[in-house]
């Protein structure tokens, strides 16, 4: 337990020095939130016959890639990514991803790489909330990067992303974030995506069990 208790005041103080007052005492407020709707998600959905293709046009400076290979998304350029990967445990499932279809997006800012997002179609890499046909795609795992936040670039991303996907023939694409992620989940209601749901997903004995809220 002492242990424990070191650890524990260990990891706050390392968190106190990296990221000052405000965000400690913001993250101390989160936390008890996030516990407590743990395994909740919102899902969201955008009907691509209601999509306008102005969305494929981006403002100055900012430019959108999307990377469909393992090899195409390793290199130099990428080690911000590599970084936030390797901090996140999820180095290993970027190869997943590629291997099952997933598609890359990646935001940049006047040449910088400024956050990132996924999409599949037809199915998910892990089991889903609800069936998928060919014409549906899944949005998830976006990440947009600390010191570009606030500029609505997750919003921009989403709307990009709609845009080339109807242009592939996607009639319906899906969206999922924790309960407890308010600023993701306004960026999302301020793109295409409408709310669908409130739902918890488990898997007792291998079988996907999904909960309707």
């Amino acid at each position: 337990m002492n242990q424990y208790k070191h650890n524990l005041l260990t990891r706050f103080m390392k968190y106190y020095r990296e990221k000052g007052v405000w965000k400690t005492l913001r993250r101390m407020y989160e936390q008890p939130y996030r516990l407590l709707f743990k395994g909740q998600m919102c899902l969201y959905y955008a009907d691509m016959n209601q999509l306008s293709e102005s969305v494929l046009n981006l403002p100055n400076g900012i430019t959108i890639e999307c990377k469909k290979k393992y090899n195409e998304a390793i290199g130099s350029e990428m080690q911000r990514m590599i970084d936030y990967w390797d901090k996140e445990n999820e180095t290993d499932k970027v190869r997943e991803r590629f291997e099952k279809g997933a598609i890359l997006w990646i935001i940049k800012l006047d040449e910088n790489i400024a956050g990132f997002g996924w999409s599949i179609r037809g199915k998910m890499v892990h089991p889903f909330y609800l069936p998928l046909t060919p014409h549906d795609a899944v949005l998830f795992s976006y990440e947009i990067f600390e010191e570009y936040r606030g500029c609505s670039l997750y919003t921009l991303l989403l709307n990009f992303i709609f845009g080339r996907l109807k242009l592939e023939g996607v009639g319906r694409a899906f969206i999922f974030v924790s309960a407890w992620n308010t600023p993701s989940i306004r960026g999302i209601e301020k793109s295409c995506f409408r709310k669908f749901c409130k739902a918890r997903r488990f898997h007792p004995f291998g079988r996907n069990i999904t909960i309707w809220s």
